[in-house]
């Protein structure tokens, strides 16, 4: 049996909110204690098999949410052995239109009671909405502007930084946070990376430039794009746009230079991933 129901907080949930809020994010979460007292040899073994699920699913180019599939592998079979192709093999059980967790008993030999798979759903459910935040005036703004617009997205997204790992920088990541101008607490829509002003930025994606503006108690000067297939991207506190509304771009375009613009306490990028409308957890798009 797997004990999901009595062992929630410390082997499910805790791994769940390290991986989301240390690795994935550097999101501020209140379960400080249980985080604190993780191991760091724990935290790289979970990291290890969520990139190796999420690796599998684009390779086998599988439409299925990781998330989901890496919180049922931590519940149910963190601990069986590793043979060939073992993550090919649990990824595809995803794919077909079978339950999944009938699946997963019959080729892994891993039994569910029904307490045990309401934990599973509700756990993915909330790990789900934690990676989208509340959209806000601006946001529904951009879902107005692209709500007839059928293009679809195509291709990948590359780091808004060409000259260095953009995880390296960051400093405060996606979700709720104390905010380090007002001390409330309030969501993070995005991610923010420590840079020297005049930093070249650079478009994550081909697109469209969407929207160029000047936010003196915000964002400061900022530029959305626009990638098609529901996604646009935010870059803010810049020095400088170097782009126009309507024009064009390519991931080899160089749209602004990074400053201290607007409402800030230091020279950065403040970067978003919008989709429909709703901001997204940037980390889970950018390359690794």
């Amino acid at each position: 049996m797997l004990g999901i129901i009595g062992g929630i907080v410390f082997v499910l949930v805790a791994p769940i909110l390290m991986l989301l809020a240390v690795l994935r994010g550097g999101a501020e979460l209140d379960f400080s204690v249980i985080i604190a007292r993780a191991q760091h040899e724990q935290l790289v073994y979970f990291e290890q098999i969520m990139l190796a699920i999420e690796d599998e699913i684009a390779a086998q180019q599988l439409d299925i949410d990781p998330l989901r599939a890496q919180i049922i592998f931590i519940s149910a079979l963190r601990n069986q052995p590793r043979v060939k192709d073992f993550f090919e093999n649990y990824v595809m059980l995803f794919a077909g239109e079978r339950d999944v967790f009938e699946a997963i008993s019959e080729t892994f030999g891993v039994s569910f009671t029904g307490e045990e798979v309401q934990q599973m759903e509700q756990l993915i459910a909330w790990a789900q909405e934690s990676q989208t935040g509340p959209p806000g005036n601006l946001h529904n703004r951009i879902l107005t502007m692209t709500a007839d617009d059928d293009t679809p997205f195509e291709g990948v997204f590359l780091s808004p930084l060409r000259d260095r790992d953009w995880r390296s920088l960051l400093t405060s990541g996606f979700g709720m946070r104390t905010h380090p101008i007002s001390g409330e607490r309030r969501m993070h829509n995005g991610i923010d990376l420590t840079l020297p002003v005049g930093t070249e930025i650079y478009a994550v994606a081909a697109g469209r430039v969407l929207i160029v503006a000047y936010d003196p108690r915000g964002y400061g000067h900022y530029v959305v794009l626009y990638h098609g297939g529901g996604f646009a991207t935010l870059y803010a506190h810049n020095e400088r746009i170097l782009v126009r509304e309507g024009q064009e771009v390519t991931s080899d375009t160089v749209i602004a230079r990074s400053g201290n613009s607007g409402s800030s306490t230091g020279p950065h990028l403040h970067f978003e991933v919008i989709e429909n409308g709703r901001p997204t957890n940037p980390t889970r798009h950018l390359p690794r």
